[in-house]
């Protein structure tokens, strides 16, 4: 017996949450590039960076995503690969999580999953660290 398929409307309330999330996220990024254009001032969002110096998993987000969104997207690799493609990738995932939702995972497949996505994520902040420090040694 299978489940029955939900509509897009539950689809969307199940989902909401992810898409207000990203879309308050952009909004974030977009208002402190234009704050940061027009006073001028660097504005470090990341909480890590500002007390510790080093920089997080993210750091570079904002200007990968602006650099992308200028048509720059060998510069926002650059700045942050995983950032530049989860702005890419997240809506489309989104979007085809409320057209057809897919099967459930089995324990293993989020197994390696989450084996993958921590991979990614420790590589790249490797990356942004080497990068930031690649930048200020000019």
């Amino acid at each position: 017996m299978t489940a029955p398929q939900s509509t897009l409307s539950q689809r969307l309330k199940d989902h909401a949450i992810p898409g207000v999330v990203f879309f308050v996220w952009i909004g974030i990024v977009v208002f402190a590039y234009v704050l940061s254009q027009r006073t001028g001032a660097d504005l470090p969002l990341c909480t890590l960076r500002r007390t510790t110096g080093v920089p997080c998993p993210t750091c570079g987000g904002t200007r990968a995503t602006m650099s992308l969104f200028s048509g720059h997207p060998a510069r926002a690799l650059a700045f942050n690969p995983v950032v530049t493609v989860f702005v890419i990738v997240a809506p489309l995932w989104w979007l085809s999580r409320l057209l057809k939702p897919p099967p459930p995972w089995s324990p293993s497949r989020r197994r390696v999953a989450s084996v993958i996505a921590w991979v990614l994520v420790l590589g790249n902040w490797a990356y942004v660290i080497w990068h930031e420090a690649s930048i200020r040694a000019g």
